[in-house]
């Protein structure tokens, strides 16, 4: 019987339980509504196959909680590493090389696995507390489309499934737009299908020519937690960090800091710069004082990405306490800090497009003459 759920503990508890009976739940991304299952159950994997009435040869997407999680089971190399940070978690399908790790029957003939990481801090908070993967397809059956609305989805598994279904806001995805399905195997890149992220934005990314390594990272007290936690997470994404400081939360002054980043990016044009202070207001007007730097604000992923297409950013400053109004409590901060992360990643992976963008960037810098 399928029903809905609308408290998240419930959601969790329910899910946790179905998925360790080797049961089929019904759920939402950020896409559609999805079937899912234990991707380590066969006998659940095959249940997941007689009630979407689909071919048993056709491999079955796979959604972790995070891609740090899917390099436990797949093949990866700098390339595909730098598509995944830029458009995960987001509506993508990477179809990747599978490790022998990953059960062989969730794999095609071709050895490879299809991965997703949604944009949905709820689906994704619960794999990682799962701490297994799902095997995830459309909520319809074979050849069908899917099914947007959560009233029809419990008509139409209503008898063939045991699973519940947390409803979205609405109830319904009325906005469906299918996530891009990309293959990267033996260095070749095939877009299966062009969905929600377009295929020059894909490829844009993975065949980037000049690459930046060398990131300066510089923070007052008010930014220094977010900033540990920023450099660990640029760390493992390869890149080459330089702290220019404050080493502690006892109260300083932010333009020091500031101003000793922004010296190295100006020295070093393979360069970016990373600054964080409390609201980042402080360090971003500093930055805008040092002669060839160019410090756009971190409000989100977006505007971190157009400062530098549109902008030619080589500095980007962010603050560590959310831009909204509410109690901030620890879990808060962490939120935010992971925010952060994901933001500094479009920064850094985003090239300047020049053409109409260079004309005024050009009229910026005659501004300091």
């Amino acid at each position: 019987m399928v029903f809905k759920f609308k408290k998240l503990e419930e959601f969790d508890k329910y899910f946790a339980k179905k998925l360790d009976e080797e049961e089929v739940v019904c759920l939402p991304t950020d896409t559609i509504y999805g079937l899912a299952c234990d991707a380590f159950s066969k006998k659940a994997r095959n249940k997941l196959i007689e009630i979407k009435g689909r071919d048993y040869n056709k491999p079955i997407s796979v959604v972790f909680g995070s891609f740090e999680e899917a390099l436990k089971y797949v093949e990866c190399d700098e390339n595909i590493f730098r598509v995944a940070q830029r458009f995960l978690p987001g509506p993508l399908t990477m179809v990747l090389k599978a490790k022998k790790n990953f059960p062989s029957y969730a794999v095609s003939k071709q050895g490879t696995i299809g991965i997703r990481v949604c944009d949905d801090e709820r689906l994704n908070r619960f794999l990682l507390e799962y701490k297994k993967p799902l095997l995830l397809t459309s909520a319809n059956k074979a050849g069908g489309e899917p099914i947007n609305d959560i009233d029809m989805l419990c008509k139409v598994f209503s008898h063939t499934v045991s699973c519940g279904v947390v409803s979205k806001n609405d109830e319904s995805l009325t906005d469906y737009v299918p996530s891009t399905v990309v293959s990267f195997v033996d260095n070749k890149v095939e877009v299966v299908r062009e969905g929600a992220i377009k295929k020059e934005d894909i490829l844009k990314v993975y065949n980037r020519t000049e690459v930046i390594n060398k990131v300066y990272i510089g923070s007052d007290h008010g930014g220094f937690e977010c900033k540990k936690v920023l450099i660990s997470n640029l760390q493992k994404q390869g890149f080459e960090v330089f702290d220019q400081g404050t080493f502690s939360t006892e109260s300083c002054d932010y333009p020091d800091f500031a101003l000793k980043v922004c010296e190295n990016v100006v020295k070093d044009k393979k360069s970016r710069g990373i600054l964080i202070c409390t609201t980042g207001e402080g360090m971003f007007i500093t930055a805008n004082k040092v002669e060839n730097i160019r410090c756009g604000m971190g409000y989100n992923k977006y505007v971190s990405e157009k400062t530098v297409q549109h902008n030619n950013a080589n500095v980007i400053a962010f603050g560590a306490k959310p831009y909204f109004d509410f109690e901030i409590k620890p879990d808060t901060l962490t939120k935010n800090y992971e925010f952060i992360c994901q933001c500094a990643s479009y920064f850094l992976n985003a090239d300047f497009e020049g053409g109409r963008h260079q004309r005024r960037v050009d009229k910026i810098c005659n501004l300091e003459k």
